[in-house]
């Protein structure tokens, strides 16, 4: 993931080059680069850990994790596919 960060102005200008961005779960973090892209975004996401992390992450893994994957579901995207109801309804809680 910080290695996103760090190839940012790169990445930016590869995904210029295309009409459409569809990104997978955390690599959804790249929707706040729209207004810099400037393409339609779309993102899958196939589950919400939400406050699952515990379960699979030590401390401080798991705080990051559940920050992360708050800021990734909150980014405005132009279209959100979710993998199942039960996907779409976690995505819808941890969004309000």
């Amino acid at each position: 993931m910080a290695s996103y960060f760090i190839t940012g102005p790169r990445i930016i200008k590869k995904l210029k080059k295309f009409d459409i961005i569809h990104a997978n779960q955390a690599s959804a973090i790249f929707a706040y680069l729209k207004p810099m892209i400037n393409r339609p975004f779309v993102v899958t996401i196939h589950d919400v850990y939400a406050n699952d992390w515990k379960k699979y992450y030590k401390f401080p893994m798991h705080e990051i994790g559940k920050k992360l994957e708050i800021i990734w579901s909150k980014a405005k995207y132009d279209t959100i596919i979710t993998v199942s109801n039960n996907s779409k309804n976690k995505l819808r809680n941890i969004c309000t």
